[in-house]
């Protein structure tokens, strides 16, 4: 059964697997649109043919068929002469009908993901056309917020990537917060205890190879009660702090609940050992706060935990505050 959408020039390929910027007919569009007058154009038997063809009945709501291969790049079949007009005329992508899909894409990821989340549901965003319109658990603008924080803080100088700025992300998930980390320039490694989460994320490598992230499958708070020679990265090379940015989306609520003490404990320790801290606490009483833990409580704890590093707020999504800590380095 085929399935329409629309899809970012990027992950288009022509039938020989090449971007279509390099499709011989959109070098010719854009060249002679560029440098050539209109009554030059009338008389070039290549322009005046299939392009001029193309100016007067095209449309760019006709779907084109194509496969969705293992990479995740949807190659066309058919359809390229008019996939390359498009492009070369300015459209902003393509709208594509999936005639086929590679087994390994549905091996990889479209079971697990519904074995584990339901037919396409998502907990996280993953930043693929393929997912677009799958329904996400978690709110993507917890996504942007993080993006948003950590641009404004490379613009201010205050976040340095770099080949030793390491970045980790715990609770990773499928790995959207560790690939934005990565392409931001850090050294990004993934941990969460559900080794399913990690397999998905690590195939997600395949698809998205600039962005490198390294994934643990590991109970968080043993990990971080390691000496930090213990503790990943393995071979960093820092003096003041461990790493440059950590992020921890959707576990406190879980850490609290099992025991207050051991938080801000674990909270302390993360504070001593990163240069910022991004994280997300209760904004109201939640279903998991039980008669033994409250908010009165949970919220002097982190904050007192917390309490030597500066606090931007970044917003409430799904219900709780998002919050960045950040050391007051000057």
């Amino acid at each position: 059964m085929s399935r329409e959408l629309w899809v970012p020039w990027e992950w288009v390929r022509s039938d020989y697997g090449a971007p279509l910027e390099v499709h011989p007919y959109a070098l010719t569009i854009k060249a002679h649109r560029g440098v050539h007058s209109q009554a030059e154009l009338s008389t070039d038997s290549h322009y005046s043919g299939r392009c001029r063809h193309h100016d007067a009945v095209d449309s760019a709501d006709d779907a084109l068929p194509c496969i969705l291969q293992g990479d995740g790049l949807f190659r066309l079949y058919d359809g390229n002469h008019r996939a390359a007009y498009r492009f070369a005329t300015g459209k902003s992508s393509l709208k594509v009908s999936v005639e086929d899909v590679s087994p390994s894409w549905v091996a990889d990821l479209d079971q697990p993901l519904g074995a584990l989340y339901g037919d396409e549901s998502l907990y996280q965003a993953i930043e693929h056309p393929w997912f677009d319109s799958w329904k996400q658990r978690r709110a993507p603008d917890r996504l942007k917020a993080v993006k948003a924080w950590c641009a404004d803080s490379l613009n201010a100088g205050f976040l340095c990537p770099g080949p030793y700025a390491h970045a980790l992300d715990l609770g990773s998930c499928t790995g959207a917060v560790s690939r934005l980390l990565s392409r931001f320039g850090f050294w990004a490694t993934g941990i969460d205890s559900d080794a399913r989460v990690v397999r998905i994320a690590d195939r997600l490598g395949s698809v998205f190879p600039a962005a490198p992230v390294h994934y643990m499958v590991a109970d968080i708070r043993e990990v971080m009660k390691r000496s930090p020679k213990a503790a990943p990265p393995y071979d960093w090379h820092w003096q003041h702090w461990q790493y440059e940015v950590v992020v921890a989306l959707s576990l406190l609520h879980h850490w609290f609940e099992q025991s207050l003490d051991d938080s801000v404990a674990l909270l302390r320790l993360l504070g001593e050992r990163t240069k910022s801290l991004i994280v997300d606490v209760p904004s109201v009483e939640e279903d998991w706060i039980h008669s033994a833990v409250c908010l009165a409580d949970v919220e002097p704890a982190w904050r007192a935990a917390l309490s030597h590093m500066d606090c931007d707020v970044l917003g409430i999504h799904d219900g709780r505050r998002m919050l960045a800590f950040r050391r007051n380095v000057r």
